[in-house]
């Protein structure tokens, strides 16, 4: 267990000494160290509650997310349990957030601002390119902070997305399997007339179960 802590400060201090790092050599070694110590399910279980990146269920329904936003950082997290993503969770997801956030910047997603509206339809603002839809829990009956967005860009659309949204009293997160985030963010791109964005598409296409998108501050 002691050489399993020790793997997951060194994965947890990645962040700040060697943000160019494999994700996929680091989480192979913390998973090294747990088969040494013969106890993976026993450190997966004592390592739940401490380490961030991973989707939680959220019991939220559409007039949680009603009221006027700001982008305020990329949003990164995991999909499933199992023990790599436990332990990597937290080190992956910051990585990966600071490697998207230049391409966020190049689109103008720094600048976003986004309003939810009582009758179930948003609006998202990056620059001259305006977002709208409507929005509904993917199942009321299990609310689990999962919702559809059927996105369009004026007469464009960009189609019905699944999206996953966690809330604080004056945060919230809202992150989109990666392949549906690279279409949204590709279809900004272009409609803006910013150049391809071809390689937020393949370093985000490296990981299995990645959800991305985007933090977001209540505007005041």
């Amino acid at each position: 267990m002691k050489k399993i802590f020790i793997a997951l400060i060194a994965a947890l201090s990645l962040g700040s000494f060697n943000a160019s790092a494999d994700i996929t050599d680091l989480l192979k070694g913390l998973g090294s160290a747990a088969s040494s110590e013969g106890a993976q399910s026993t450190a997966a279980s004592g390592l739940e509650g401490l380490v961030k990146g991973l989707l939680s269920n959220s019991k939220l329904t559409e007039k949680d997310l009603v009221g006027s936003w700001k982008y305020s950082g990329p949003a990164v997290a995991f999909q499933g349990g199992n023990f790599l993503e436990k332990a990597g969770g937290a080190a992956a997801a910051g990585i990966i957030a600071d490697k998207i956030a230049p391409y966020y910047k190049k689109v103008g997603i720094d600048k976003m601002t986004c309003v939810f509206n009582d009758d179930k339809t948003f609006e998202f603002k990056v620059g001259r390119v305006t977002l709208k839809g409507n929005y509904e829990v993917a199942d009321a009956k299990n609310p689990d902070g999962s919702f559809w967005f059927n996105f369009t860009v004026g007469k464009i659309p960009i189609g019905k997305m699944k999206g996953h949204v966690e809330k604080q009293i004056s945060t919230m997160t809202l992150t989109f399997d990666a392949s549906k985030l690279i279409t949204l963010v590709t279809t900004i791109a272009k409609v803006s007339g910013q150049s391809s964005l071809q390689a937020m598409s393949n370093l985000l296409n490296q990981y299995d179960g990645l959800n991305c998108g985007f933090e977001l501050a209540k505007a005041k």
